[in-house]
């Protein structure tokens, strides 16, 4: 398939487990990507009648059909969870380079499950994934934790999606920043929040195949 990788990368907050799963070309054609994808994987992946604020509720991110590529304002990416705010299944878009980092590391969607005991940032290095301590990130804004996490890794090209101190106190209209583009839509930081995940940050070096480059 040109324009994805096939995989969807599962991460468990409570364990420190990840897993992959793959999905067929129709399920690609049938969702195609962004919120339409992340919505569809948070319905896969949801427990029934579960509160917006538990662990059972799932974080579901997939990048737009053009991110990476030169179409215009193609760099999106959607984000669906149930909604603390409205009780609903509820999606948000964003553009921003964490669209293009995300497609980049060959990913076509994240989910993230469960919940953390402690404030955690999780960092995507292509096939890597690995578990940060994010106690020193809490009480910053989000543009002080973007930067803050790029000077860790030493590496500018290192994409970030955050949450500032509205979704660490559940604030049920709290928002996920990314490039200081929001995904702002029902409240998504609230559930950031309410799992100790301060943070998903990406580097993805690999470019994106597609079929007619012109």
């Amino acid at each position: 398939m040109y324009g994805y990788s096939g995989k969807i990368l599962h991460i468990d907050l409570a364990s420190r487990k990840t897993w992959v799963e793959t999905k067929p070309e129709e399920w690609y054609k049938t969702y195609i990507g962004g919120v339409s994808m992340a919505s569809r994987l948070c319905w896969e992946n949801i427990e029934a009648g579960c509160d917006p604020l538990s662990p059972d509720n799932p974080i579901c991110i997939a990048g737009g059909l053009f991110a990476g590529t030169p179409v215009p304002v193609g760099g999106k990416w959607g984000l669906a969870s149930k909604s603390p705010l409205t009780g609903f299944i509820a999606d948000s878009l964003s553009g921003s380079w964490f669209a293009v980092a995300l497609k980049r590391a060959r990913w076509d969607g994240i989910v993230i499950h469960n919940a953390s005991d402690e404030w955690v940032s999780v960092f995507v290095d292509d096939d890597r994934v690995e578990f940060r301590d994010a106690a020193h990130l809490v009480g910053k804004n989000t543009y002080d934790t973007e930067d803050a996490i790029r000077e860790e890794m030493g590496d500018d090209q290192v994409r970030a999606a955050c949450i500032g101190p509205a979704g660490e106190n559940l604030s049920r209209i709290a928002n996920v920043s990314n490039d200081g583009r929001k995904a702002g839509r029902c409240g998504q930081g609230a559930v950031w929040g309410s799992k100790k995940l301060k943070a998903l940050a990406i580097r993805g070096t690999r470019g994106v195949a597609v079929a007619d480059p012109d």
